[in-house]
């Protein structure tokens, strides 16, 4: 597909985002595998391919398996991000094949967070915390991450970096196209020395974003 304008990056973005929804008549549940380096190193792989077979044989076809960078705390990788309806986002830490299992066999399955696995509630679920959730902190509420402000790395675990469509799903290249267009209504006189600071060109890198200003 050949993307030349805003509207072209805008089909996409709703293309991908309703994919990757939990609809009420698409998945039941979406699994996020963090697989960066360190997710990979400590084992991330293994993971993913234990889960994916499983599927398989079983012939679930209404859950989601998904791909993604680094969620921010390589020590505690191998990491998951689980959604399922009716329940909060959570990520799980510090996994192996046995707590991968348990977790899909009790949370995906059976719609039971297993806790004791749980590093916190994710703050992308749409699911407000309830109180049968207040063991478990929120991701802000880590010390690690609570005095962080993302700009370049907002989008830290949430896009696969080598699928390009999700990357424009969070927002990628919409800078570029805007100055494009700018260009293109001007014949290229427009000044961009004279653009709007919040003009800004981003790329998707490593399931990030890279920022600059033009």
């Amino acid at each position: 597909m050949h993307i030349f304008t805003v509207e072209d990056l805008e089909k996409i973005k709703e293309r991908v985002t309703l994919d990757l929804s939990l609809r009420k008549e698409g998945y039941r549940a979406k699994i996020n595998f963090h697989m960066g380096t360190c997710g990979i190193a400590a084992g991330a792989g293994k993971l993913h391919t234990l889960i994916a077979r499983e599927m398989e044989e079983k012939g679930i076809e209404d859950i989601k398996i998904i791909r993604s960078g680094c969620a921010g705390l390589c020590s505690r990788e191998p990491m998951v991000t689980i959604e399922s309806k009716g329940l909060p986002s959570v990520k799980y830490c510090d996994l192996n094949e046995e707590k991968i299992q348990e977790i899909f066999d009790r949370h995906i399955l059976n719609g039971e967070i297993v806790e004791s696995y749980a590093l916190a509630i994710d703050d992308e679920g749409e699911i407000p915390l309830r109180s049968s959730f207040e063991t478990i902190p929120r991701l802000q509420d880590i010390p690690f991450f609570n005095h962080q402000t993302l700009w370049a790395l907002r989008n830290k675990g949430l896009i696969d970096a080598e699928n390009i469509d999700e990357a424009i799903a969070r927002g990628a290249y919409f800078g570029l196209a805007s100055i494009s267009t700018v260009l293109e209504m001007t014949n290229g006189t427009a000044d961009l020395g004279e653009a709007d600071d919040k003009l800004l060109v981003a790329e998707p890198r490593h399931g990030c974003w890279g920022v600059g200003k033009f």
